[in-house]
């Protein structure tokens, strides 16, 4: 009787190894597979941001960069890595929300009392181009800035900000 209790037990010790065993295979077989899904959605989303950005920078197309703004702004959490194409589509297209986006980068994720001077200055000028331009979100800000009176215009804080 305990020859067959004790042959049992052996049985049931070497079937929890192989389980074991083969956990671990399947777990680095799903984290390969998660690996792969991951690099091949990055992939994606690398080509895309390209893609956007060369139709935005290339020709103005405001649909690719009000694209690649929210998706800078809201999923990759880089702002600052935005700061660039809309530095470009302000200046070369003076588009409206570009401006925004660089009175964004610049001054909501930081705040007044971090920017320096010639920042802060640069950041107005480029809320107040937005306003001028009667982009809707600048509205909000100039109002809670400046007030609803008294609403300087963008020349006057050209000249403030450092080159």
């Amino acid at each position: 009787m305990l020859l067959i209790l004790s042959s049992c037990s052996e049985i049931k010790k070497n079937s929890n190894e192989t389980k074991n065993i083969s956990d671990f295979y399947l777990r680095k077989i799903d984290s390969l597979e998660t690996i792969i899904l991951y690099n091949e959605v990055n992939l994606e989303r690398y080509y895309k941001i390209d893609s956007l950005k060369n139709r935005a920078l290339k020709f103005g197309d405001t649909s690719a960069y009000y694209k690649l703004s929210g998706f800078y702004l809201f999923n990759i959490d880089k702002p600052e890595n935005l700061f660039m194409i809309s530095y470009q589509m302000a200046t070369k297209y003076h588009y409206s929300k570009a401006y925004f986006d660089i009175f964004f980068i610049l001054y909501s994720n930081k705040g007044r009392k971090v920017l320096d001077t010639c920042s802060y200055n640069m950041a107005m000028f480029y809320l107040l181009l937005a306003y001028e331009n009667e982009y809707y979100e600048s509205m909000h800000f100039v109002k809670e800035i400046f007030g609803n009176n008294n609403i300087p215009n963008s020349s006057s804080y050209k000249k403030t900000f450092c080159y």
